[in-house]
């Protein structure tokens, strides 16, 4: 069973060739009996039943555009909360953690080429393990960073589409992190898995039309 309460503010701003657009929005989620993922090592994980699990906290979108570009940011402060938390001494209610996500899109018509960039911030997230007793306990991961770049132009009047990037800009892999408090695991090193690190690629996409112009 859950409990979810929203309350969101909406505004929209057009002048001229700009166009503004702002959400603000609050919400708390109270969730019962949530089948969720322990980690047991850096690659392994188990479900179990989390008895009692909360999110709260307020987030902040805009999105701003002027003919060819166009420009999305966000940000938030989220606290999340499990009955496991209990058994810490140092983190007993939310453990809050900010947010920021930003989107720049770009068309140099001329060219005719498309420039997309992507980024993300994460906080300290808590994140539920087993120790080697199989008794679960809760830690905490570092924050951390993440960027996409992609290239994109069209071929023979936009039959073929052609895209270059990269993905995971920064070469993120793993983060490290460190149990959240207690006696017991207080000071225990952990770390988790978030990506395969910096990759790069090449998309080709190839429209057949037909007389009638339909994909």
């Amino acid at each position: 069973t859950s409990h979810n309460f929203n309350f969101s503010l909406s505004q929209q701003l057009k002048k001229n060739k700009n166009k503004l657009s702002n959400k603000l929005t609050f919400f708390y989620n109270d969730i019962s009996d949530l089948i969720t993922l322990s980690q047991a090592n850096q690659t392994a994980f188990s479900y179990f039943n989390l008895e009692r699990f909360k999110t709260t906290g307020v987030q902040l979108r805009s999105n701003y555009s002027r003919n060819s570009l166009q420009l999305g940011l966000g940000a938030g402060y989220v606290g999340r909360y499990n009955q496991i938390a209990e058994e810490n001494s140092a983190y007993n209610t939310f453990l809050f953690s900010p947010e920021v996500q930003g989107n720049l899109q770009y068309q140099w018509e001329k060219a005719e080429i498309n420039f997309s960039l992507f980024y993300k911030y994460t906080g300290q997230l808590p994140n539920i393990r087993n120790d080697e007793n199989g008794d679960l306990y809760e830690s905490v991961i570092q924050d951390f960073h993440l960027a996409d770049f992609t290239v994109e132009k069209d071929f023979f009047k936009e039959s073929i589409s052609v895209s270059l990037g990269a993905k995971n800009l920064f070469d993120v892999t793993a983060i490290a992190g460190s149990s959240a408090g207690g006696a017991v695991h207080s000071g225990t090193a952990t770390s988790i898995n978030v990506g395969m690190g910096r990759t790069y690629f090449m998309r080709v996409k190839i429209y057949l039309k037909t007389k009638n112009n339909e994909q």
